[in-house]
């Protein structure tokens, strides 16, 4: 899975290459702008791929070789096609603010139902823990955007027509990837259900939190200097694409032990030592690599994009943590964590729009506020246990030390230890 997540990525990086090198720096301060857009759309429709993965992770989905059975689907759709008619007709005053014009915000209201159905198949696939099978189907889509992206330059299209042709290649593998999952069978859940809003929230909060920087710098920066950003952004933020693979393995394992009634202590601290040297490592990596990185993969013209990303990096340390622990309690099903998201959410909106206008600045509003978020949603109650649980049965092999805590901890069929509350098991 790894290794196909990692082609995927290429596959993403080579999109965003190529359009920084085709389009002047003005023109991909634009499509960056549309683009964190659209990541938000995208990735708060996951809410509908963790609600699908948990669902056949924990055995709730009903036999059926139809598509047409499965009441989450026929209700996501229809909520899709609500919600893309809203947003296009928002095009005066969405338009105006992000300063990206009236045709790409309607084809983002249009990229609203692919995305639905990508997500469903995405997690009826990590459901049935098909991982390899869910890195290929992400692969496709990573392939189509670019083979578009690139028939759309030769064509001599600019940003309109690159947004025109990711809705048409991200629909065509959205379909494809649910006839593929149709044997799976039916889920009986619908999008209104508390879980789904729930993911949603907690989804949607995360990824506005580490994407809205790209909007707002398009907003208030000097256009050329929206697009030094922009690059930056890309290349820090991909700190977190190895942790993001962590947790589609973890989350379906960590659904399947919740309902089990079996303790997770063991699985989520070693995901999150994992994802501590993973990000630490990354960010290290643009620190000292960063300068060559963006010539060779934007050229010349955003040197100054240099300095910037590795900050955008060390800013995303604390937040790949926070994602981490999201995912932990959606498999728990609690909630209470989303009010510090919200708070953070309004925090960060605030900050970007007193700080001073400098990626710099940005970079640094980014990590305090993920930083803030992380104390808030990290677990309270004795703290000093909770650390030493997650870290030091994390990296021990299960042995005589283990059997000596084990005296003065729950038992192994306890609910798991971190969260903010045990009310929401049952």
């Amino acid at each position: 899975m790894l290794v196909m997540v990692m082609a995927s990525n290429v596959a993403n990086y080579a999109f965003q290459i190529l359009a920084g090198r085709w389009l002047s720096v003005e023109e991909y301060g634009l499509l960056a702008s549309f683009m964190a857009a659209l990541t938000i759309i995208a990735v708060s429709a996951t809410a509908l791929q963790t609600t699908a993965a948990r669902a056949i992770a924990a055995g709730e989905n009903q036999p059926s070789h139809s598509l047409f059975n499965d009441h989450l689907i026929r209700s996501s759709v229809l909520y899709a096609l609500v919600l893309g008619s809203l947003i296009a007709l928002s095009v005066p005053v969405s338009g105006r603010f992000i300063n990206i014009g009236s045709l790409p915000i309607f084809f983002l209201g249009l990229y609203v139902v692919p995305a639905a159905l990508d997500s469903l198949a995405a997690g009826r696939l990590q459901g049935s823990k098909r991982f390899v099978a869910l890195a290929t189907y992400g692969l496709g889509q990573s392939l189509g955007k670019l083979s578009v992206t690139l028939l759309v330059l030769v064509l001599g299209y600019h940003v309109v027509g690159i947004v025109g042709a990711l809705v048409l290649s991200s629909t065509s593998v959205a379909l494809a990837g649910l006839i593929a999952t149709r044997r799976l069978g039916a889920i009986q859940t619908h999008v209104f259900s508390p879980e789904v809003r729930r993911n949603f929230a907690a989804v949607f909060a995360f990824w506005v939190l580490i994407s809205i920087d790209v909007a707002f710098a398009r907003a208030f920066f000097d256009p050329e200097d929206a697009g030094i950003y922009a690059a930056a952004a890309v290349l820090g933020k991909a700190v977190l694409l190895l942790p993001a693979v962590l947790i589609q393995v973890v989350f379906p394992h960590l659904t399947e032990q919740f309902t089990h009634g079996r303790r997770v202590v063991r699985v989520v601290g070693r995901a999150l030592a994992l994802t501590l040297c993973l990000t630490v490592g990354a960010t290290l990596a643009l620190f000292l690599l960063g300068g060559p990185l963006i010539t060779h993969l934007y050229s010349e013209r955003y040197q100054a994009a240099a300095p910037i990303c590795w900050m955008v990096g060390a800013a995303m340390i604390p937040f790949a943590v926070v994602n981490l622990l999201l995912y932990h309690f959606l498999a728990r099903r609690q909630a209470r964590f989303l009010f510090a998201m919200a708070a953070a959410v309004i925090a960060e909106i605030t900050a970007f729009t007193l700080v001073p206008k400098t990626g710099p600045a940005y970079a640094l509003t980014l990590g305090l506020v993920g930083m803030g978020l992380l104390v808030a949603v990290f677990p309270k109650t004795n703290p000093k246990r909770h650390l030493r649980e997650v870290f030091g049965r994390a990296l021990r092999h299960e042995g005589a030390q283990g059997a000596g805590r084990a005296t003065s901890s729950p038992s192994s069929t306890s609910a798991p230890h971190i969260s903010h509350s045990r009310g929401s098991h049952r």
